[in-house]
């Protein structure tokens, strides 16, 4: 019998919060370092959209902090309808609580379009390294990604956890280009 593309995404999902759930801080620390380290040259120039993590995701509050001050962060805040804007950020301190438990830029934020951005940091509960993901299930971020032309990098950031050899995708679902590496 076939199982809906719908209900497979939905058993990830759960799967993947299940491993975070349970996932040692300690280990959650460790990867997060690593992966900070690998993005920092990645991001060393240019402008960056990132997003700001939840407790149970990637660390980046200090990247995210090193690029604000600097004037290169971007990150991303719902829209009425569901449509992701984007927003310059150069302090943290002025972050609001968003829907979903997300910290998003104020509403007078400075809206930065698309084609200023170099480099886009990738949320998702899951991965492959064929650049598959696998997002909360409002496509926010797919119809967001959709818009980005070729020269973007458009990187996957997860822990170890959060990688699989496949994912039930649909047609609507944007692959991310890279992925950081696997520190498990």
């Amino acid at each position: 019998m076939h199982v809906p593309v719908a209900t497979e995404k939905q058993s990830v999902r759960a799967l993947v919060r299940e491993r975070l759930r349970n996932m040692p801080g300690a280990e959650r620390d460790r990867q997060s370092t690593l992966i900070r380290a690998w993005l920092s040259p990645v991001v060393a120039t240019g402008t960056v959209l990132a997003f700001a993590p939840l407790p149970e995701e990637v660390d980046l509050w200090p990247l995210l902090a090193r690029l604000a001050p600097l004037g290169r962060l971007v990150l991303p805040r719902v829209a009425a309808g569901g449509a992701l804007t984007l927003h310059r950020v150069a302090n943290l301190d002025a972050l609001r609580a968003g829907p979903m438990r997300l910290r998003e830029p104020a509403p007078e934020a400075t809206t930065v379009p698309p084609e200023l951005i170099d480099v886009v940091l990738v949320p998702g509960l899951a991965f492959t390294e064929a650049g598959e993901r696998l997002g909360r299930g409002r496509g926010m971020f797919d119809r967001l990604l959709a818009g980005f032309g070729p020269s973007v990098r458009t990187i996957g950031v997860a822990f170890a956890e959060q990688r699989f050899t496949s994912l039930p995708c649909e047609a609507h679902d944007v692959r991310c280009r890279e992925l950081v590496p696997n520190f498990g």
